[in-house]
């Protein structure tokens, strides 16, 4: 069960960060392949403006900011391949 619960507390993909008050983004990517070897990663920076522009529906938002915040996330992410090639127990306690 330990070595599952590492597979879950380290996944191939990540970006973590936060969003300030003001609306601004500050991430990073993260690849860190289950093998070991060949990982990346890069920062992300984006002004509210930007996040603003690239909205579809533009009048759900303030053009000055984004009415809330400020927040951390984190999203993790796995392949289909590397979840289906595991076998995660149920526990039954």
């Amino acid at each position: 069960m330990r070595q599952d619960s590492e597979f879950l507390a380290h996944p191939p993909y990540a970006i973590r960060g936060h969003v300030t008050p003001s609306g601004e983004i500050r991430a990073k990517y993260e690849f860190s392949p289950l093998g070991g070897s060949g990982g990346r990663d890069a920062t992300i920076n984006r002004k509210w403006s930007e996040v603003y522009e690239g909205v579809e529906q533009k009048a759900r938002l303030h053009r000055d900011g984004p009415g809330c915040g400020p927040f951390s996330f984190e999203i993790r992410a796995w392949t289909s391949a590397q979840m289906i090639h595991r076998t995660l127990p149920i526990d039954s306690n």
